[in-house]
């Protein structure tokens, strides 16, 4: 597992990243090829995932596959993973409101 999210500490009770990540792909190619391997080894669809990155392009190309991207220049911070977090559940209440009740 990449060193990165081995020291993310992201809870009070010393738990990192790493604890809750189930897959990891970091090599060097694009980002759409990542996620799609993502997609594929957690058996997710791409309207499930959330992406923070500093890099437009890779914004770009993972937004294109209908991943929720948040560009986050300076690194993440909290108003951007407010952002990414109110732009994930907005799009997750409009397809539950456009899926037809039986």
């Amino acid at each position: 597992m990449h060193e990165a999210i081995k020291i993310f500490q992201v809870d009070d009770q010393g738990r990192c990243l790493a604890d809750y990540a189930h897959a990891c792909e970091i090599y060097p190619t694009s980002k759409d090829k990542h996620f799609k391997a993502l997609a594929r080894k957690l058996d997710v669809g791409f309207e499930e995932m959330l992406f923070f990155y500093d890099e437009r392009r890779n914004i770009h190309d993972v937004s294109r596959l209908g991943v929720v991207s948040v560009h986050c220049e300076d690194g993440i911070s909290l108003a951007a993973l407010k952002q990414g977090l109110r732009r994930f559940r907005e799009r997750a209440a409009k397809a539950a409101s456009d899926t037809p009740q039986l």
